[in-house]
C-alpha cells in the first residue's frame, strides 16, 4: 500500500490523479476504485496496478 496526496478528483467526470513521490508524476484512478469520498489534497492509501503498459491506482482509501 502506498500513501500519497490527491492532485485532482472529479466525481462528475469519474476519475482523478494521485501525486506520486520521487519524480514518478501522477497516477490515474477511476471512481470505481475509490472506496470513500475523496477530494483534492486528501491523503489516501492505494495499490498500483499495471494495465496496458500504464499504471493506475486501485483500492483507493481515505486516510
Amino acid at each position: 500500500m502506498k500513501t500519497r496526496v490527491v492532485k485532482f478528483f472529479s466525481e462528475e467526470k469519474g476519475y482523478g490523479f494521485i501525486t506520486i513521490d520521487g519524480g514518478w508524476g501522477d497516477v490515474f484512478t477511476h471512481i470505481s476504485e475509490v472506496k470513500e469520498e475523496i477530494k483534492e489534497r486528501d491523503r489516501v492509501s492505494f495499490e498500483i496496478e499495471e494495465e496496458k503498459n500504464r499504471q493506475k491506482a486501485i483500492n483507493v482509501k481515505l486516510l
